[in-house]
């Protein structure tokens, strides 16, 4: 299949409403106002090159697009999705961190939080992946593994969907960094009260599709990457990277 019918393939997927966020879907709809490209890559097993060539990728996307999907019809299992991380994490733009759930929560999955640092050597992003295997939630089973990428700096939506103007500077930093995260994506077509309106229905439509099964709900947190099978941890403990984070409040984007 040709990478523009992969592409194609997956943003129907979006724009059908599957992701359950109502912003991506416009997003989607609206092409051009929000500027969201794709990137096909065919690598099976990733190496230094395939890395480095990544990064250049997103260099160059960063100027010109609001976020990338990097998209990965090679990857397929739990197991190639595992040793991608670990080969993105020797790569000192990337690091992995393993997300502990509440004490509220429960699942039985292993969450990992990729992040990719921006050029800007500011801001740090919260990789949201893609991928269609059993310990994923419903809302992130698109038909291939893909990392979906905000290339810029935060954004107005999240403060002005939580009435906080100051939601920015009460972000956690990670690592002295600030979080992004397509939550952070710009709404040119949108009101305020529209904003408002449609993160409500992206929370509620969203909740549905993770309802009734509360391990989804906790696998879908906006900080996880991906959720994959807890046998494949030993695996990554290697590339973790401990996060030391300010006592500030969470990015506004937490569920979905």
């Amino acid at each position: 299949m040709r990478d523009n019918q992969i592409t194609k393939e997956f943003f129907d997927w979006i724009r059908q409403g599957n992701s359950g966020c109502i912003f991506a879907k416009l997003f989607v709809l609206r092409g051009g106002d929000t500027p969201w490209e794709a990137s096909v890559i065919r690598a099976e097993t990733f190496d230094a090159p395939t890395v480095e060539a990544i990064g250049e990728t997103l260099k160059l996307a960063s100027k010109r697009s609001e976020a990338i999907q990097l998209i990965l019809p090679n990857i397929k299992t739990p197991e190639q999705i595992a040793r991608m991380i670990s080969c993105l994490c020797k790569n000192p733009n990337w690091y992995c961190t393993e997300i502990i759930p509440k004490p509220s929560e429960y699942t039985s999955s292993f969450l990992a939080g990729l992040r990719w640092k921006l050029p800007d050597a500011v801001n740090v992003n919260w990789v949201l992946g893609f991928a269609d295997i059993e310990t994923m939630p419903p809302t992130r089973r698109a038909p291939y593994t893909s990392l979906a990428i905000r290339l810029g700096q935060p954004g107005t939506a999240p403060s002005v969907a939580k009435d906080k103007p100051n939601e920015v500077r009460s972000r956690k930093k990670e690592n002295g960094l600030v979080p992004v995260h397509l939550a952070d994506m710009p709404t040119p077509f949108l009101k305020d009260d529209a904003i408002k309106k449609t993160w409500v229905l992206t929370e509620q439509t969203a909740g549905k599709m993770l309802n009734p099964t509360p391990e989804f709900r906790t696998n879908a947190h906006a900080k996880v990457t991906f959720a994959l099978p807890m046998d494949l941890r030993d695996s990554l403990i290697g590339c973790f990277t401990p996060v030391a984070m300010d006592s500030k409040s969470e990015i506004g984007a937490e569920e979905y």
